[in-house]
């Protein structure tokens, strides 16, 4: 019985850990990928991570991408590459930006 008790309590915990992440705050990045005429590009990599972990998704055929389930509420360092382009970063892009429009030379 004694045994139980931290299990119980570990499982508790964990029931709960999707609240708290949750209370982090905005947790995601959104936008679009184009080129210098102004041409969506299908299939870039935008890849961001925090201090914690890694994200990677593909610009769609309208060069939109989403990026959800980033960690911390921290601003992230984004990449974006496309072969045949040179790759754009952002060092400090914050979360919660539906907006984050990006242009390959």
């Amino acid at each position: 019985m004694i045994r139980l008790v931290p299990l119980a309590c570990v499982c508790i915990l964990l029931l709960f850990q999707p609240a708290i992440a949750h209370e982090a705050g905005p947790d995601e990045i959104a936008g679009v990928v184009t080129d210098e005429a102004g041409q969506p590009i299908q299939g870039a990599t935008v890849d961001a991570w925090s201090w914690y972990s890694g994200n990677e998704t593909k610009t769609d055929k309208d060069g939109k991408f989403h990026l959800n389930k980033l960690r911390d509420g921290r601003p992230v360092e984004l990449k974006i590459s496309m072969p045949g382009y040179s790759p754009w970063y952002n060092v400090a892009q914050p979360l919660g930006v539906s907006d984050c429009n990006v242009t390959l030379n």
